[in-house]
């Protein structure tokens, strides 16, 4: 509408040695004649400027309404854009919450593999102890038959010297029974043993 006021403003600033003027609306089949100042008035309300002017508005929502068709058009992208954008976004935050409750169980998972663990080290500990102290005791017991071997067989020597007494004389003389002479006489010269 401002297109026309501006072409219609234009008659009157525009002025040639003849001051005659073409109609703005001649593109919309008006009158393509030459008019002068005097006879605007009367041509503006003629019918035939009418529906000039008619045809012209109705140019100009035509257009009008294809830009507003090109923003409802691309509202409605915008829109739909926005609609999958936010069915997406809630997907992902699903996906999110999903994984951060999976990020929670296997955390809880964790933490009581690690006190099996700790349960399990401290057993094994104290299994190491007792093997340690197991291994002590048969030690010490391995000690003791040792000493008990060689007790034994000290005393089986000293029965074995006991028996080699014969007799005892009763001028406080002792007979002895010599055995293995062979074998004594060898040790004490290779100093195994110091006498016979």
């Amino acid at each position: 509408m401002d297109e026309v006021s501006n072409k219609c403003d234009n008659i009157h600033s525009t002025s040639d040695a003849s001051n005659k003027r073409t109609c703005p609306l001649a593109v919309y089949d008006c009158r393509d004649v030459q008019l002068n100042e005097s006879s605007l008035q009367e041509h503006y309300t003629s019918e035939q400027h009418q529906k000039s002017l008619v045809r012209c508005t109705q140019s100009i929502m035509e257009s009008m309404n294809g830009v507003y068709s090109e923003a409802d058009i691309d509202m409605k992208e915008e829109k739909t854009s926005l609609v999958e954008n936010y069915e997406k976004l809630s997907i992902i935050t699903r996906n999110t919450e999903t994984i951060y409750d999976q990020l929670i169980q296997t955390d809880v998972e964790m933490f009581r593999c690690d006190q099996q663990n700790s349960t399990l080290l401290q057993e094994l500990n104290n299994i190491q102890t007792t093997n340690s102290l197991e291994k002590a005791y048969r030690d010490t017991i391995s000690l003791n038959q040792n000493i008990l071997r060689q007790d034994i067989t000290m005393f089986e020597q000293q029965v074995a010297d006991e028996s080699q007494i014969i007799k005892e004389g009763p001028d406080g003389t002792i007979v002895w029974k010599i055995i293995n002479v062979r074998e004594k006489t060898y040790d004490a010269q290779s100093e195994r043993q110091t006498s016979i």
